[in-house]
């Protein structure tokens, strides 16, 4: 009778700590449970993209000095990196203001990133390990939606949405794009690693009549059929940059890869620029988008395996 007392009031205890737990606004710790993100270079799709809601009365100041917001017991989001990625970017979108903090492998904490188009975001180099993700409201008890983008890409802002490679709403061919073409209707290259000069400048003209944006993944403006340009790397790249030279926000840049995919930057502001850190060999076709439809704004295209400056 004694043991099962104890048994009741332990049961009771657990109970009444839930409730308190509860009330405090401390989401409980379902996030540990969950299978963390694992990524390597080259991940796909990218951006891989993470949703949720904030939660808590816990200020972050209390886990990170200097952090703002205000969340609960546990990470929202895990990453687990088996190697070293020599670039990562991490932006949080939201309706509302939303802080983000992450907790790195070492125990340091990175909050004070400068926001990306008013996101807040953290990147640079990131090593081998398991990574906390902290995203916070404002206010305490704030229950926000939002979305984490983690990408390689340097081009991917909150402007250009999904423009990466990943699946796309049609193969291209059914729009009249010539996705096997073995030449552009200006320079084509075809490139060693190591290759001098570099970078490697051409000009072309951009603008046609197939939108570009029924593509999805970002892609935006008019093109030809046939593309600008045909690149082939004649073995795999560990970074490599193509980058347009135009007027502001006349230019989209549309690429397809030899796995089928398509690679796209249309940002309103700023370089229209695709980059990463894994490129396959093979043979990509280029297209240099017009944004205005009656417009056929001239353009230099420039390739490059060195980092572009950071902005």
């Amino acid at each position: 009778m004694r043991a099962a007392s104890t048994a009741w009031l332990l049961a009771l205890g657990l109970a009444l700590a839930g409730d308190v737990r509860a009330q405090d606004g401390v989401a409980p710790d379902v996030h540990a449970q969950e299978d963390a993100t694992r990524l390597a270079t080259g991940f796909t799709p990218d951006p891989v993209r993470l949703s949720g809601r904030t939660g808590g009365l816990v200020p972050l100041s209390e886990r990170a000095p200097g952090c703002r917001g205000y969340v609960g017991s546990s990470p929202n989001h895990v990453l687990e990196i088996g190697a070293e990625i020599g670039f990562l970017r991490l932006f949080v979108t939201s309706r509302e203001h939303v802080t983000f903090a992450v907790h790195g492998p070492d125990g340091g904490w990175s909050c004070s990133g400068r926001p990306l188009l008013g996101a807040p975001r953290e990147e640079g180099r990131f090593g081998p390990g398991r990574y906390e993700l902290w995203v916070g409201s404002a206010l305490p008890g704030g229950q926000i939606s939002y979305e984490v983008s983690i990408t390689e890409f340097h081009s991917v802002t909150p402007a250009t949405g999904r423009s990466i490679e990943g699946p796309a709403i049609t193969s291209g061919a059914d729009l009249g794009l010539e996705i096997g073409a073995e030449a552009g209707r200006f320079r084509d290259r075809n490139f060693p690693r190591g290759f001098l000069p570099d970078p490697r400048v051409d000009e072309g003209r951009a603008g046609g009549s197939i939108r570009a944006g029924v593509l999805g993944g970002g892609c935006r403006g008019r093109v030809e059929a046939q593309p600008n340009h045909v690149m082939s790397l004649r073995e795999d790249f560990d970074y490599f940059r193509i980058e347009i030279d135009a007027p502001e926000g006349a230019t989209g840049l549309v690429i397809r890869t030899p796995s089928g995919g398509y690679l796209c930057a249309a940002p309103d502001d700023g370089p229209v620029r695709i980059e990463r850190d894994a490129w396959a060999a093979g043979r990509y076709r280029i297209w240099v988008a017009s944004r205005a439809r009656d417009e056929t704004p001239d353009y230099r295209i420039i390739y490059s395996e060195t980092r572009a400056p950071e902005e």
